[in-house]
């Protein structure tokens, strides 16, 4: 074996060394930035459960855009018909997420201007809507009712927004009408998870 021949085990040696340490390195700042988004989430939504906190990251929130998670099911009513109507559009962004504090300019409000756009994956809404019945489960009860009557009462705002012609007729469809129920039906299913858990005990 020659002398180069010995060096090349050794180079190939230090490089995954090298690479290995970068490799560390990288997943420590990954987790240094999810830990202190949780943290900001946390201060957000009012509650530090790691299940939660897990599930919103798993679908792209961040400390910056967990604040719209109580408007996606009012985005969700808006595509229900296939488009999102320019009165729903006002309705979502003008008055509802500016009365919340979602400022134009902000990375929470071009979000929210994306969805309007292009409609999220159905999957998104319908995990979106279960971390939200899993939320409402551990804030404190009357905190939790508030936050569900203001989520449904935004819903139908937002379905009754552009039914209608000068406020005449049904101002709410039939298909809007059946998403409230789900919705509804969703927030509401609170024992599900509790009466599978003895089984699987």
């Amino acid at each position: 074996m020659s002398g180069r021949d010995e060096l090349v085990p050794s180079r190939r040696s230090k490089e995954a060394e090298h690479f290995g340490r970068r490799n560390s390195e990288w997943i420590k700042r990954i987790q240094k930035r999810l830990e202190v988004e949780r943290r900001q989430m946390v201060e957000i939504i009012g509650a530090p459960d790691p299940k939660i906190l897990q599930e919103l990251q798993g679908l792209g929130y961040s400390g910056d855009t967990v604040k719209l998670l109580y408007l996606v099911p009012l985005v969700q009513v808006a595509w229900i018909e296939g488009h999102v109507t320019q009165r729903e559009r006002k309705r979502i962004l003008l008055e509802i997420a500016t009365s919340q504090g979602i400022e134009k300019g902000s990375l929470a409000y071009s979000r929210l201007t994306e969805w309007l756009a292009q409609r999220p994956r159905q999957d998104f809404f319908e995990r979106t809507l279960s971390v939200i019945r899993d939320l409402l489960k551990v804030l404190p009860v009357e905190q939790a009712q508030v936050i569900k009557e203001d989520l449904l009462s935004g819903c139908t705002h937002v379905a009754a927004a552009s039914g209608g012609l000068l406020g005449l007729g049904q101002t709410i469809s039939d298909t809007e009408q059946a998403l409230l129920k789900h919705i509804v039906d969703k927030l509401e299913d609170q024992h599900t998870a509790a009466a599978r858990q003895p089984e699987e005990a």
